[in-house]
């Protein structure tokens, strides 16, 4: 694939992911499936860093979630080390890499003998996951194909970022609405001032170890609050 080409696949993909209003999963495809085709792989997956450290695996095939779902309940395989120590690593027959013992096997008993895995993390080193690509044959993926799934791995984590930090915020509106919401349906139903009804909200989540955002939603179905949380009145 010349170089002309790649730059218009990274410039269409670029246009493609901070126009189009596609959410955040959407995106997360739209990255696998761009890498899949750049590169020429059999298959592409994302793995993803959430809150606590814990791993998830994203794909539209089902044997790629398999693939890195073994990486992360092993704790072995290159997306792991690309996901959590920014290291970038290809194996061209996985059912002889000594790296992984355990997990290489057993993708190779799903069909895959080569494997490929870039970090994506920001310029500040904040690591987001990984982007793994899998091959059927032996020694599918050469060092350039390293070079341009790197220079694409750019590309990749700043549409990421963008379309998290862009989830973060929708999320984060909407659980500012219905804790607003659900105020005011306190303030109606039990005749309380806004701050009253703030404080009473904010005393039940406490005292039942109910996230506010859920809480929120409960009062908003319920219409009032649930029986066994704090007198609205009394505040006890």
């Amino acid at each position: 694939m010349g170089t002309d080409s790649l730059d218009e696949q990274f410039a269409e993909f670029a246009w493609r992911t901070t126009q189009s209003d596609a959410d955040l999963v959407s995106t997360m495809l739209d990255i696998t499936d761009t890498a899949r085709k750049v590169i020429g792989a059999d298959g592409a997956g994302l793995t993803v860093i959430r809150a606590g450290g814990r791993l998830e695996s994203l794909s539209d095939s089902e044997l790629i979630k398999r693939s890195d779902k073994l990486q992360h309940e092993l704790r072995q395989g290159p997306c792991v080390e690309a996901a959590t120590e920014n290291h970038n690593t290809v194996s061209g027959d996985l059912a002889v890499d000594e790296r992984w013992p355990v997990w290489g096997p057993k993708v190779v008993d799903l069909g895959f003998r080569s494997v490929m895995s870039v970090s994506l993390h920001t310029a500040g080193r904040r690591r987001l996951g990984a982007l793994n690509l899998y091959g059927h044959a032996r020694q599918q993926f050469t060092s350039r194909d390293m070079t341009v799934l790197s220079l694409y791995a750019a590309h990749a984590t700043a549409a990421l970022w963008s379309a998290v930090n862009a989830h973060n915020l929708t999320q984060a509106i909407q659980t500012r609405t219905q804790i607003g919401e659900a105020i005011g349906i306190l303030m109606q139903r039990y005749d309380l001032t806004e701050d009253q009804a703030a404080s009473v909200l904010k005393r039940y989540s406490q005292n039942t170890n109910t996230k506010l955002q859920t809480l929120a939603r409960d009062v908003i179905t319920r219409r009032e609050l649930p029986a066994d949380g704090v007198d609205p009145v009394s505040g006890s």
